[in-house]
């Protein structure tokens, strides 16, 4: 309503016509609805406070402070206390967009497989003599896990159907384009002894199950962000419990087997089952074995190279596992990479070379898995299912498998009376390591040490063992510092509780809690003592930080005058790892006070000062991280010593070609050297 000046008067809401009135209904109504969805989406997990907020970590009588990360604590105790970051951190907000898994359309099925009466039937299409259809046993080479043998084609004409019954892995090729692999599951003289050893003893006294399902390079904040629904079934659905404070030992896939497979770290490895980069696991301990000697039926199987083969490592001399499909994958990587005519170390081999026909790999092993399952149901059984392409490499790929691996978990919530009988275990080995997340944020740093644990235990369990509390037992320990080495002692006294039930010397048998480790089980802690030095956790990769929650705040970046020390510190450390033998094909690294892309005061203490500082080194635009100590005689600078090891944190590729796979020292190198062969 215009007055005479000019000047208008706005009316009273009571006042407005009706349609003005119904339109700012509509709109509240809309906003009303926009804010609720954003509140549920940010608010499914109880656990995490989504709050866009300033974080406050790593403080004594400083703060680092955390842009867009929410206050709180993972873990709290008195030796050591890990920061909560947001799930979605607003630098990758920005980028985040699901990254298809595999594409798999060039192909056609060309069979399936009746685990039911052990039939591989073709398809119709495929029956005609004019497909040219071959059939090729993969034969597992018994002296070398990274060699195999290929049967002569077998011409398949009119048939439709081939007797698999004692056949484990075969392919079929169709003419010039088509090619599906296969695993089955025969029954083995070995397996057929176990199940007649079960076949008489009720199922409510055999002994628990262990399914345990991993996918690589996956921090807790990354599921979270890219598997909500899986992760939402399996918490409110199933009652798997998080372990908010589950800490990487070293960031590596190999350490993390170890740790939870072998309850050893690199340096045990060595010095007591496998010397060498190239000797076979054979004669380490790993958890199936014991399993195995409780007659349990057993299965492991990993996509791609594999973590114990990768790299030049020995893989097995014997099946480790009673059912075992490395070769498989060998065989398809092989044969798919000639097809396509491109190097093992391209991306298109990631993206088509894992394609068991239109079935991805991450497709295909979950699979099987289900397969495997569904066939010993009946029988006490090990299962390790490992998945690690395309995770292992492309960042934002697992948000793309989140209905997949949700209808894995329906398939075992379906499962009543094998869940009822089986501990769950989904875990990861660590966060991402070299997207530009990790190497431009502080929140990629903490994530990196803290993979995925979500356990789940079987009702048979905790009412079996009603003195043990085990409910309560879980939900306390989800919040305490836990590695991988827990993890297998879990395992371990899984198989002796019952002998330890019955037995009035336990100690005899099995110790719960160890220096080094201790069963989830049991009360973890219970005197707040744990630390990265006694579950070893190596300094360089530990998150522990002396945490309080102070509201005063102060800049978190290292100070010039620090960083002028810390340049020439970093750079002679890394030309120091170039020993004699990698000297002469290595170059010398330089390091620039502008090369620094983050340094952050990590924790203050009485006479150190922690940092964490990423940089680039040249030739090559290296990334590297390291943890460096400064310290101080009252209050004044002293010195400043490197803690623990550098980290790579960005791809190296083809860079470090001139460094061999022979041993250990030359997997750790690959990271640090850039071949002087590349200038030329």
């Amino acid at each position: 309503m215009l007055l005479k000046n000019g000047s208008s008067i706005t009316k009273p809401i009571c006042c407005m016509s009706n349609a003005r009135h119904t339109r700012l209904i509509i709109v509240c109504f809309l906003f009303s609805i926009f804010f609720v969805a954003i509140y549920y989406k940010f608010s499914y997990d109880s656990s995490i406070n989504y709050t866009l907020q300033i974080q406050t970590v790593f403080h004594n009588n400083k703060t680092l402070r955390l842009q867009g990360s929410s206050i709180g604590i993972l873990v709290k105790t008195s030796a050591c206390k890990i920061p909560k970051t947001h799930i979605m951190p607003m630098v990758l907000e920005k980028k985040w967009k699901p990254d298809p898994v595999n594409d798999c359309s060039y192909e056609k099925v060309i069979g399936h497989i009746s685990d039911k009466d052990q039939i591989y039937y073709l398809e119709p299409k495929f029956t005609n003599p004019s497909e040219n259809c071959c059939f090729h046993d993969i034969i597992r080479d018994d002296t070398d896990d990274n060699k195999y043998k290929i049967t002569k084609c077998i011409q398949l004409g009119n048939r439709t159907e081939v007797d698999v019954k004692y056949k484990e892995m075969f392919y079929t090729k169709c003419g010039e384009h088509h090619m599906n692999f296969e695993a089955n599951l025969p029954i083995l003289s070995n397996v057929k002894e176990k199940i007649n050893h079960w076949k008489d003893i009720p199922k409510n006294s055999q002994p628990i199950n262990v399914i345990i399902f991993g996918i690589d390079t996956v921090s807790r904040s990354h599921a979270y962000r890219s598997i909500p629904k899986t992760l939402k079934y399996m918490t409110d659905k199933m009652g798997f419990s998080d372990f908010l404070g589950y800490h990487s030992i070293v960031h590596s896939t190999a350490s993390a087997f170890r740790g939870f497979l072998m309850g050893m770290t690199e340096q045990m490895v060595v010095a007591n089952c496998a010397p060498k980069r190239s000797t076979p696991y054979d004669r380490c301990p790993l958890i199936w074995k014991d399993f195995d000697l409780k007659k349990y039926i057993t299965m492991y199987v990993e996509d791609g190279h594999q973590t114990f083969n990768w790299g030049g490592q020995g893989g097995f001399t014997k099946k480790p596992t009673d059912y075992y499909i490395h070769s498989l994958f060998s065989v398809m990587e092989d044969l798919r990479t000639k097809y396509f005519n491109v190097g093992k170390s391209s991306e298109i081999t990631d993206r088509k070379a894992w394609c068991t026909s239109t079935e991805t790999g991450p497709e295909f092993v979950l699979h099987y898995t289900k397969r495997f399952i569904e066939k010993f149901q009946n029988t006490p059984l090990f299962s390790f299912t490992w998945l690690a392409y395309p995770w292992h490499d492309y960042f934002y790929a697992l948000a793309a498998f989140d209905d997949e691996l949700l209808k894995f978990i329906h398939f075992l919530n379906s499962m009543k009376d094998l869940i009822d009988n089986s501990i769950l275990v989904f875990l990861s080995d660590h966060g991402d390591r070299s997207s530009p997340f990790q190497s431009e944020t502080i929140e990629g740093f903490i994530e990196k040490g803290l993979p995925a644990l979500f356990i789940r235990l079987p009702k048979r369990l905790i009412e079996k063992y009603p003195e043990m509390n085990l409910e309560e037992v879980l939900k306390e320990n989800r919040r305490k510092l836990i590695a991988p080495l827990d993890l297998h002692h879990t395992f371990l006294h899984l198989l002796y509780l019952e002998e330890m039930k019955s037995s009035n010397n336990t100690v005899k048998i099995f110790q719960p809690v160890l220096h080094d480790r201790t069963s989830l089980l049991v009360r973890v802690d219970e005197t707040n003592t744990r630390s990265c030095e006694q579950l070893r956790i190596t300094p360089e990769v530990c998150l522990c930080g002396k945490f309080t929650s102070s509201n005063d705040s102060s800049e978190n970046n290292v100070n010039s005058q620090s960083l002028e020390k810390i340049i020439p510190l970093v750079q002679k450390g890394l030309n120091d790892l170039l020993t004699p033998e990698y000297a002469s094909i290595c170059s010398l690294w330089s390091v620039k006070m502008s090369d620094v892309m983050t340094s952050t005061v990590m924790n203050v203490g009485n006479d150190t000062i922690d940092y964490l500082v990423q940089f680039a080194a040249n030739p090559g635009n290296a990334h590297f991280e390291a943890r460096v100590t400064e310290v101080l005689k009252n209050g004044i600078y002293d010195s400043i010593i490197l803690k623990g090891e550098f980290s790579r944190i960005n791809r190296y590729r083809e860079q470090s070609a001139c460094v061999p796979f022979l041993t250990e020292q030359d997997k750790f190198m690959k990271q640090f050297c850039y071949c002087k062969s590349n200038f030329g």
